[in-house]
């Protein structure tokens, strides 16, 4: 089981500002030390990785472009930040992260519902074989 949890603020010195971003942070600290998969996508700091693992968790810096322009911390441009995130996370989630693990698992169970190898339409594979 996935975890996305998606909060303006995080666990960066550049992305706390307020109490959200202790417990947001509490939070998936929590869960990834249960097991679970878990990311946390906040608005981040230029100069650190887009990208990082601490003990377990993985943290996904958004809106990065715009915090290099607003070095004072995550509500310095806000409104520019609340935009892009609200405008380019969500979709890039869908595309990229949340429908191929959708389409993996949907695959995962028709194999072993159905008891044979078969694509997401439906057809059985032929194992490289062209219908005739």
């Amino acid at each position: 089981m996935q975890f996305h949890v998606l909060a303006f603020e995080g666990p960066d010195p550049y992305a706390r500002a307020g109490g959200l971003a202790s417990r947001v942070t509490g939070l998936t600290q929590a869960l990834a030390a249960m097991g679970f998969e878990t990311h946390l996508w906040f608005v981040g700091d230029a100069h650190l990785p887009g990208h990082a693992t601490r003990d377990q968790l993985r943290l996904h810096r958004w809106c990065q472009w715009i915090s290099r322009s607003h070095p004072l911390g995550v509500y310095d441009g806000e409104e520019g930040k609340r935009t892009d995130y609200a405008a380019s996370l969500p979709p890039f989630l869908v595309r990229e992260v949340l429908l191929p693990g959708l389409i993996e698992q949907l695959q995962q169970w028709r194999v072993g519902r159905l008891g044979g190898e078969r694509d997401v339409s439906g057809e059985e594979s032929q194992g490289g074989q062209e219908n005739g």
